[in-house]
């Protein structure tokens, strides 16, 4: 699934919502009215000084993936020695792990991780 499907999906159970523009990049719109009911706390909200946009919860973090980056041959050999978060996106499976040629074939999604972690700061 891409970005944009996961936005018009996310979109298709808020048909009843008129939107001014279309949705952006990142599924906000401008709210306008709506043909039946719902409730505002489905729905993330941003006040601007001229209105607000809205968008579904669901579309939470869709920006930056939740921080994870599609795997394909060309970010794979981008990626740097490290130990990474690997992800299928299709049957849930993850590990982790540092690389190796078998995650390209078992994987989706990766995400660096930093070893050892930060430390707690409280």
């Amino acid at each position: 699934m891409t970005k944009e499907d996961k936005i018009r999906k996310a979109w298709e159970n808020w048909e009843h919502i008129a939107v001014d523009g279309g949705v952006d990049e990142n599924g906000w719109t401008n709210y306008v009215q709506s043909y039946g009911s719902f409730n505002i706390n489905d729905f993330e909200q941003k006040q601007f000084l001229t209105g607000a946009s809205i968008r579904p919860n669901e579309l939470s973090g869709i920006e930056n993936n939740n921080g994870w980056m599609v795997l394909n041959e060309e970010s794979y050999e981008e990626l740097e020695n490290g130990y990474y978060m690997w992800y299928n996106n299709t049957n849930g499976d993850w590990e982790i792990d540092d690389l190796s040629d078998t995650h390209i074939k078992n994987y989706t999604h990766f995400q660096k991780i930093t070893v050892p972690p930060k430390p707690p700061i409280y």
